[in-house]
């Protein structure tokens, strides 16, 4: 019997550079961009699974494929869905959270106009950020102890002149 496969040279075997010139053509991506790429992937994957499914919902599994990565990659980063819910505030939703509590804090004592449509703007059409930070503040003290520290305990402390400081009248 003959076989029925036939033998394909692999490219570049007949002494043709085609499959050279498209190796060399490729940049060249170090372990740490696809480290870094990974670590923005699995981010951005948890953002939106908070945002459609809440912080109960958020599943290491989940949020590997639907970064597209292995639930070992995503293990080797963090150890659980609260770690990595910690990790998403800190990283992608506490400066938005915080600064849309800002903005509204200082419409109490210095009503503008254009800052009172940009908290109107966020607050009637949140991004998939601002959404996944409100959920994760608001459930913050049920979820974990360690997150309700991280959340922004520090950052009011630190606002606590705050008070005084926009209640002063303005120069302008």
């Amino acid at each position: 019997m003959t076989s029925a496969h036939r033998f394909v040279a692999p490219p570049g075997a007949d002494g043709s550079t085609a499959h050279a010139d498209s190796v060399a053509a490729r940049p060249r991506v170090t372990r740490r961009e696809r480290t870094r790429a990974n670590d923005e992937a699995i981010l951005d994957a948890a953002v939106e699974r908070i945002r459609v499914a809440g912080v109960d919902a958020l599943s290491m599994r989940e949020v590997a494929d639907r970064a597209g990565l292995t639930s070992g990659a995503t293990y080797a980063r963090y150890e659980n869905a609260i770690e990595l819910a910690i990790d998403v505030w800190t990283r992608r939703c506490q400066g938005p959270v915080m600064g849309l509590i800002a903005d509204s804090l200082t419409l109490l004592f210095r009503p503008e106009p254009a800052r009172m449509a940009s908290v109107a703007r966020r607050l009637t059409k949140p991004d998939a950020v601002l959404r996944a930070g409100i959920e994760l503040l608001a459930v913050s003290r049920r979820v974990s102890a360690r997150f309700t520290s991280t959340c922004g305990r520090s950052w009011f402390r630190e606002k606590r002149t705050w008070r005084s400081a926009s209640a002063a009248p303005s120069t302008s």
